[in-house]
């Protein structure tokens, strides 16, 4: 018995919801976008000033595919059944926010060039940065460069939604096998693209989609079919993740890191970051079991899981909000005397750090966080008293 224990264990995938009668909430995911998303926001400020098993899983080997993961998890069958509806939700959901952002954002840097910065290339308005840079580039002005991720997103869910139709006159594994094999043949094909030089252009929105087709398969082919199987006690489950992972590693000689935004760097071959990706998600999953029972019902881990549409666009800008406090400190006190002038006005990824000290991008990481919560947070109010408004 002690030894079935050891290698088996209840799936826990029920285990923390609300009772009956309230909405259902997996607060496994809860945790799982709030990890995703600060591995995002660290990767934009040097690992943010702590270590989160990097040395392991690099963020740049899985956190965008993780994102994909949730998102396929939550896949409904029933957009299979009504795909344009679903499409046109994720349209208003998505895409049309991200261009609201776009316009928001010309405006802000268009008003910061006037003043001699650089970013967004001075805030020039052209139509083709406010209208078609969004789907081809999505870098287009500087601080809302997180919306990048949006397009290729929405892509796949649009191809997801009329790609399962087909599928709906069978059940089971006869439906996800098949599917999930596609999904993953279009990813190879996807790396094979970027390898050969097709990633420029309107290319590069195509190579994006198709590198997220197997994370967001993933999710869908683990909630119907790899979930029930997923009962390994969890000292062998990551002894069994890890082990893949070092022979990975040892395999390529290095540790996998990818660019997905450029989809440029796929040099060990159009299969390996999959691989990668796949097991830094199998390791995150894990851990987000282990520790939703205690902090999953947090405010404070569910306001960055509510909130990470809201941090994947704004998270530089609050960058720019620490730079600016530290170079009011420059200008007008005798502390932060090597603060870096030209490099404030003109490099969006520039972090000043006092002192020269890596312990103080926590402070832009957490600032990538809070702020653009903050904006989540208000924009909701906003909505609320619009709907008030409305029903009175």
């Amino acid at each position: 018995m002690k030894l079935r224990w050891l290698i088996l264990q209840e799936n826990p995938a029920e285990a923390d919801l609300k009772p009956a009668g309230e909405k259902k909430i997996d607060y496994r995911f809860k945790v799982l976008y709030a990890l995703g998303i600060i591995f995002i926001v660290a990767g934009h400020s040097d690992n943010g000033g702590v270590s989160l098993f990097y040395d392991w899983f690099p963020v740049y080997s899985f956190h965008i595919g993780l994102f994909a993961f949730c998102s396929g998890y939550f896949y409904k069958d029933k957009n299979d059944e009504h795909p344009l509806q679903y499409i046109a939700r994720k349209f208003l959901s998505l895409i049309v926010p991200l261009y609201l952002w776009n316009f928001f954002y010309a405006l802000v840097t268009n008003v910061m060039g006037r003043f001699g910065f650089a970013m967004g290339g001075g805030g020039e308005i052209t139509w083709y940065k406010l209208f078609v840079a969004p789907i081809n580039n999505g870098h287009q002005y500087s601080f809302n460069v997180g919306g990048w991720f949006v397009v290729p997103l929405f892509m796949v869910m649009v191809l997801t939604a009329l790609m399962r139709r087909p599928f709906t006159r069978f059940k089971g594994l006869k439906k996800e096998i098949p599917a999930f094999v596609i999904y993953c043949a279009l990813g190879v094909l996807g790396t094979t693209l970027a390898i050969n030089g097709l990633n420029t252009g309107w290319w590069l929105p195509l190579v994006r989609m198709l590198f997220f087709m197997p994370f967001y398969g993933l999710g869908i082919f683990y909630k119907r079919v790899l979930e029930r199987f997923d009962r390994l006690s969890s000292p062998l489950y990551f002894a069994v993740v890890m082990s893949c992972q070092f022979a990975l590693i040892v395999n390529i000689g290095r540790l996998p890191r990818y660019t997905p935004s450029w989809c440029d760097d796929f040099i060990d071959g159009p299969i390996i970051p999959f691989i990668a990706g796949f097991l830094g998600i199998a390791f995150w999953l894990r851990v987000a079991r282990i520790i939703a029972p205690a902090i999953g019902r947090s405010k404070w881990i569910n306001l960055i899981a509510d909130n990470t549409y809201s941090i994947m666009i704004h998270q530089l800008f609050a960058f720019m909000i620490v730079k600016s406090v530290f170079a009011l400190f420059a200008k007008f006190t005798p502390l932060c005397a090597d603060f870096d002038w030209e490099a404030f006005k003109t490099g969006t990824y520039y972090l000043y750090l006092p002192y020269g000290d890596v312990h103080a991008r926590l402070l832009y990481l957490a600032a990538g966080i809070v702020i653009p919560v903050l904006v989540g947070i208000a924009l909701k109010a906003v909505k609320r008293r619009i709907v008030s408004i409305k029903n009175k």
